[in-house]
């Protein structure tokens, strides 16, 4: 099943992006050489694109390591793709981990991955749709699950539409590791999702 998914991630996440790539590369050939506006505009959507590509190979590599199985290293991740994300939007980005948090905490690589992916959607979302000037993150875990909170103070949901299928394959991905997901417009959108800590490691006895 592991490796089925790494072939998945690889062809839908890298695949798609390097035809991408290789789609505006040959247009690019293709224009008029004078014309240096669309040449300078499909430029700049390869180096989109190949950024993107880099962030998702990270993300499939971080997820397949063991040592990053800790709650505490899934949080800072999150913690650090928000602060880069926003970082030259005009939105202030906050993320509160609790301290609370247990060391021996973990969480699978498709769980993390999946918590990852959900996050980056919902900042997607924030930052395209919302028109908020506010981002609020806390992650902990309450009765041996863990808890995502992201707060917008954005317009709120008022059409589920809009988003086409990013709220369907959130929901998606909070299935497959067995956690529940809600939307909720709170002065704003709230994105609440807990997730089961499907392994635990016990702490050896000196």
């Amino acid at each position: 099943l592991e490796r089925e998914r790494i072939i998945t991630d690889l062809h839908d996440d890298v695949g798609g992006g390097l035809s991408s790539i290789r789609m505006m590369s040959d247009l690019m050939t293709q224009e008029n050489t004078d014309d240096k506006s669309r040449s300078v505009v499909f430029a700049q959507k390869i180096s989109a694109t190949a950024k993107d590509i880099a962030q998702r190979m990270h993300t499939i590599i971080w997820s397949l390591n063991a040592e990053n199985d800790s709650v505490e290293n899934f949080a800072e991740y999150v913690r650090q793709y928000g602060v880069s994300y926003f970082e030259d939007a005009n939105i202030k980005f906050d993320c509160e981990i609790s301290s609370e948090i247990p060391a021996n905490a973990l969480l699978s690589g498709i769980q993390r991955k999946n918590l990852f992916l959900v996050s980056k959607e919902a900042f997607h979302n924030i930052l395209k749709h919302a028109g908020a000037s506010r981002v609020q993150v806390s992650i902990k875990i309450d009765n041996g699950k863990l808890c995502l909170r992201i707060h917008d103070n954005g317009k709120g949901i008022q059409n589920s539409n809009l988003f086409g299928n990013g709220l369907k394959n959130m929901q998606k991905r909070i299935d497959e590791i067995k956690g529940t997901i809600e939307f909720s417009s709170d002065n704003g959108t709230l994105v609440w999702v807990c997730a089961p800590l499907l392994i635990q490691k016990i702490s050896s006895q000196p």
